[in-house]
């Protein structure tokens, strides 16, 4: 009788079980580095796009003012300014007769400026009962002396008066204030609040 060979099976040979064996315990260590690797890579992304956009909000000339409701009080509070050119921050309260300046920052130097404290007239607010404000930036002549006739108020990239308005809150109302003030400019509320 003819013997049939011997056919030994994958499973069955030590060497290959041995190498199988092997790379299957090295896969997690090699998944591992990579994850590492990713996320290194994901951490130095962001350190890089953080220090672009700090550089930006702090060196490139543009024209900017971040203000939030508040409380009401006689000296309101603007988060930060950033100015091209010298100049200052006009507060204007929205009455029946329209806008009315109720206060101005002293002069700012051309950069980057926060919590800036400006006294307002209280008297108007309580007179108009008013709420609601704008705040917009004037471009200095030359004097360091706010003067609505002689100072050029600083235009939008469409040529429009550059204003931001906000709000005296309601102290038990945040959720609708907020709400209110992401409808009143979606794209501004966004940025206003990862880049102060």
């Amino acid at each position: 009788m003819d013997s049939l060979p011997v056919v030994t099976s994958i499973a069955q040979d030590p060497a290959r079980s041995t190498v199988t064996e092997n790379s299957v315990r090295t896969q997690p260590i090699h998944t591992g580095m990579r994850s590492l690797k990713r996320v290194l890579f994901i951490l130095l992304l962001g350190i890089g796009i953080g220090t672009l956009i700090s550089f930006g909000v702090l060196y490139l000339p543009y024209d900017r003012i971040v203000v939030r409701g508040q409380p009401m009080s006689p000296v309101m509070s603007i988060s930060s300014v950033h100015l091209r050119d010298g100049g200052f921050v006009v507060l204007y309260l929205n009455t029946d007769a329209g806008w009315e300046l109720v206060g101005h920052s002293g002069y700012l130097r051309s950069g980057y400026h926060r919590n800036i404290r400006i006294p307002i007239d209280v008297t108007h607010v309580l007179q108009y009962r008013g709420r609601s404000f704008n705040a917009r930036l004037y471009r200095d002549t030359g004097n360091q002396w706010l003067s609505e006739q002689a100072d050029i108020p600083v235009n939008d990239i469409y040529g429009s008066v550059y204003q931001k308005r906000f709000w005296f809150q309601y102290p038990d109302r945040p959720l609708q204030q907020a709400w209110r003030e992401f409808l009143d400019s979606p794209a501004s509320f966004i940025i206003d609040h990862l880049i102060p």
